[in-house]
This record gives structure tokens, C-alpha cells and sequence, in this order.
């Protein structure tokens, strides 16, 4: 039977080893870190069934990530454990996406509920958000979240041009693609271009974001 597997992340090495041992001993697989450098890329590549984390891992905070682990994997449950008794910061770590905040130290049993008790619970529908460098797309309410946290309503042909553009980032989609799937038979050259006029502007408060043109061919989505 396949285990659940957990990635931990904690800069106390001693306590470290010994949850890991604990959490072995009643059936997960624990994937052990001392650092946040990596976890993204790591989440990304084989996402793991939990995330477990201290609030102070070295000289980083992992509040400051878990908006982007959360956004991009909204249905991956997440604990804290933290010595931390202050209120303003398991408030903080509920906001910023825990599904639990346990206080350190704690009883392994405890820690073992909880788990089991996430993993029990059936995924919420929850709609697919996609990060686009410091914005944000609610692809269910076709919502572009900017980098300031306002929201703007995106046009229905705006979201599904995004919608292209995004499943193809890093890759030209044509213009006869975008024209043919989105317009049909009513192809419209000029709306098409003042729709990607308009997402450009939408996007200027990231420089990193472009959306490029390929003279005769199409545009292409880098971030």
C-alpha cells in the first residue's frame, strides 16, 4: 500500500529526527528539511499529500511563502507547529493559508491526529488559481487579482485568451489558434488585438510579465 507522503520542514535538526523517526514508525514517508530554498520546485515536481511547518526556519519565515504554496496547490493541507503562543500569529497562519497551527512542544499523537484527520477529509472544490508572477487568476470567477490585492473582472474573451496564452506560457500560441477557438467562425482580427492591448496594460505593474508578439505568428506568455 502506498504511503502518505509528508514534506517537514523544521531548523531544529534534534527535533527534526525525531518526529521523522516517530512519524516513520506510524506509516508516512517524511521528506525532511531544514530550509524553505527548493520547497517550491519540490511541491511542483512530486507534490506531497501534507506540508508541515515551523514558523521560523532559520532566517526565513515560511508565512511569507505559504500565500504562493497555497495558491498554487489549494487543496494540499498544511500544518504548523510552532512554539509561537501569540495570537497574532497563529491568526496569521490561519489567514495565510493553515488548515491547523499546533504548539510546540506536542504530543506525537497529536500531531498524528491531525494529519490523519486532514487527510480524511474529502478535497473541497476549490477553483484552480493560477500565479502569474505576483498576479493572480481565479479561473472560477474569472477574477485577475493585482499585485496590490485589487481584483478586476476579466471580459469573457479576455479570460479565455489568458486561458490560451497561460496553457501555452513559454510557447507561441498563433494567431490562427486564437482566432479559430475562441471567435469561430466570426474571426475578428481587430478584437483580438485589442484584447491582448488591453491584458498588457492589465499586467504593467509586473515587469517581469510580457506577452510578446511573433510578427505573423502569434504571441507568447513569459513570467
Amino acid at each position: 500500500m502506498t504511503r502518505d507522503k509528508i514534506i517537514y520542514i523544521e531548523d531544529d535538526r534534534i527535533l527534526g529526527n525525531l518526529i521523522v523517526q516517530a512519524l516513520g514508525d506510524y506509516g508516512f514517508e517524511v521528506d525532511f528539511r531544514t530550509t524553505l530554498n527548493g520547497v517550491q520546485e519540490s511541491l511542483a515536481s512530486i507534490p506531497p499529500d501534507l506540508l508541515i511547518l515551523d514558523i521560523e526556519v532559520n532566517n526565513q519565515n515560511s508565512l511569507d511563502f505559504l500565500p504562493a504554496f497555497r495558491s498554487q496547490y489549494p487543496q494540499l493541507p498544511v500544518i504548523i507547529a510552532s512554539s509561537h503562543t501569540n495570537g497574532t500569529e497563529i491568526i496569521r497562519s490561519y489567514d495565510t493559508g493553515a488548515n491547523h497551527y499546533i504548539k510546540k512542544p506536542y504530543d506525537i499523537t497529536e500531531l498524528v491526529f491531525q494529519i490523519r484527520r486532514l487527510l480524511q477529509q474529502p478535497p473541497k472544490q476549490t477553483p484552480a488559481i493560477w500565479a502569474i508572477s505576483t498576479y493572480q487568476v481565479d479561473t472560477d470567477k474569472h477574477l485577475l487579482i493585482y499585485p496590490d490585492k485589487k481584483i478586476e473582472k476579466l471580459l469573457p474573451k479576455e479570460f479565455q485568451v489568458l486561458r490560451m496564452l497561460y496553457s501555452n506560457k513559454g510557447q507561441v500560441a498563433t494567431r490562427k489558434q486564437l482566432l479559430e477557438e475562441i471567435w469561430g467562425k466570426n474571426l475578428s482580427e481587430e478584437s483580438l488585438n485589442n484584447i491582448i492591448s488591453q491584458l498588457r496594460k492589465k499586467f504593467r505593474l509586473d515587469e517581469r510579465i510580457h506577452i510578446s508578439t511573433h510578427p505573423c505568428i502569434g504571441y507568447q506568455l513569459d513570467f
